[in-house]
Order: structure tokens, then C-alpha cells, then sequence
């Protein structure tokens, strides 16, 4: 009998490979632990999920604020807060040139909830930080049910929130300012573009003239919206979008005049 094939053997092998890897696998458990509080904590409820277009209105977050739904957003949307009382439940940012570009300004959020991969523990400090899944998002979209475990990124911060809400329970998802239509002018090189004031933004000075950003992996894109709809609706759930106008068709249209006066 080959003793590979040995049951015995192969528990072995697999104990072995826990024991080697058990520090690492610590450290990781500890450094994201704070995620396993936010499990289905709104069970049932309604959420929207924010992108930062060009079709966002403020005054479309301060209708969402009143009628007291839960909100993700993301990125410098902070930069919005000094128009309106609005603020999200939770945010978020997982783009290492805004990290990088901004990092002082994210120390500066005063919000309760702020999510970040674990990789940027260090530059960011406070936060609730989570496991990325590392795989080929270019050319395979995945969908984490436990963000405990990790999210699966496809290229936009966006499709982590939307993992983030299916894990805290949320039944009912709506996408608003998620255009998914971008206007660049200066293509660089390792898939960067150089900003030159195109209106890709829900508001002025998003980004600073000349500043170097990453160019949106569409394909990469469509395949985490495509897995996230399937994963989603085999559960149950909805998941809608409610963006005025845009280019996003992956999900349910649903007008959000109507589903706000519901």
C-alpha cells in the first residue's frame, strides 16, 4: 500500500502544515477578529451601498439619512460632509494610491466604522481590518459569504462593501453613484492615468489635477458585480441598482425616486 495514500499519513501531512503555518494564521486571527462582531448584525434589514460618480446628489443622502437606512461608502467622500449632516455607517478604502496620496487625511475621519485590508494596518492604524483574498480577480470574480474570513477584491472598493453587507445580514441592497463610466484623457503606463480635471466625480478637487491614479479594470469590474448578484439572489436576497443614469447593467435597475417613497 502506498503510505502517501494513507489515511493516517495524510492527517499527518495536514496537521503538520497547520502547526508550520500557525503563527502566521495567529497573527492574521488576531489582526482582523473586530470583523466577526459585524455578523448579521442587521439581519433583514435594507442598506445602500455608495459609489462616488458623477450622478450622486447630496441631497439623495440626506433623503437615505432621514428615512434611516444603513449606508456604505467609500474613498474621499468625506470630502461631501462639510454640505450636508449625512454620514455613513460604514466606510471604507482599499486603493493603495489614495492610501497613500491621503493617508494623513483618513487619520483625520471622525467615524465610528472604518474598514480597511489588513495589509495597511500599519500606515492607517485605526480601523477594523479584514483579510483580502489574493487570487486572479482580472479573470475570475469570487464572492465571499464570510468577511471574517476575507473579501474577494475585483478591482473597486465598491464590490468589498457589497460582501460587507451580505456578512452583516443586510437582505436588501441598493447601489446609488455607482456610474461605472469613466472619462480619461492621459493613460500611463502600469495601469495608472494622470488626472486632468475629467468629470468622473460627484464633486470638484475628488482628485487633484496631475495626480497619479489606477485606471479602472472594468473587465475585473464585471466579473466581481456578475459573481456578487449570483452569490447574492442564490440566497434570497436583492440586490438592486438605484444609480441615476450610468452604465452599471449588471444588476436590477430600480428608480430611486420610487424606492425611496416607498
Amino acid at each position: 500500500m502506498d503510505i502517501k495514500n494513507n489515511w493516517i499519513y495524510k492527517n499527518i501531512r495536514t496537521l503538520y502544515y497547520y502547526l508550520k503555518n500557525l503563527p502566521q494564521n495567529t497573527k492574521l486571527y488576531f489582526n482582523t477578529k473586530n470583523i466577526k462582531k459585524f455578523h448579521n448584525i442587521h439581519k433583514g434589514q435594507k442598506c445602500f451601498v455608495i459609489g462616488n460618480g458623477p450622478s450622486l446628489k447630496v441631497e439623495d443622502l440626506e433623503k437615505i439619512q432621514s428615512q434611516g437606512y444603513k449606508t456604505f461608502a467609500c474613498n474621499r467622500v468625506y470630502l461631501a460632509f462639510s454640505q450636508t449632516n449625512w454620514r455613513p455607517d460604514y466606510y471604507f478604502m482599499s486603493d493603495e494610491k489614495l492610501i497613500e496620496q491621503y493617508d494623513g487625511e483618513i487619520g483625520d475621519i471622525s467615524l465610528n466604522n472604518r474598514f480597511f485590508p489588513l495589509k495597511y494596518k500599519e500606515t492607517i492604524k485605526k480601523g477594523n481590518f479584514y483579510n483580502a483574498i489574493q487570487f486572479n480577480y482580472e479573470n475570475e470574480g469570487r464572492f465571499s459569504k464570510d468577511a471574517f474570513e476575507g473579501v474577494c477584491p475585483a478591482g473597486t472598493v465598491t464590490s468589498e462593501m457589497i460582501q460587507f453587507a451580505f456578512y452583516m445580514g443586510f437582505t436588501e441592497i441598493y447601489l446609488i453613484g455607482v456610474d461605472f463610466s469613466y472619462n480619461i484623457n492621459q493613460k500611463n503606463e502600469n495601469n495608472t492615468y494622470t488626472y486632468q480635471g475629467e468629470n468622473n466625480y460627484f464633486i470638484p478637487n475628488y482628485l487633484k489635477k496631475g495626480e497619479v491614479a489606477y485606471t479602472p479594470n472594468v473587465r475585473a469590474n464585471l466579473l466581481g458585480f456578475e459573481a456578487a448578484r449570483k452569490a447574492i439572489e442564490e440566497e434570497g436576497r436583492i440586490i438592486k441598482n438605484a444609480t441615476r443614469g450610468g452604465k452599471l447593467e449588471v444588476f436590477e435597475r430600480i428608480d430611486l425616486d420610487e424606492l425611496l417613497n416607498q
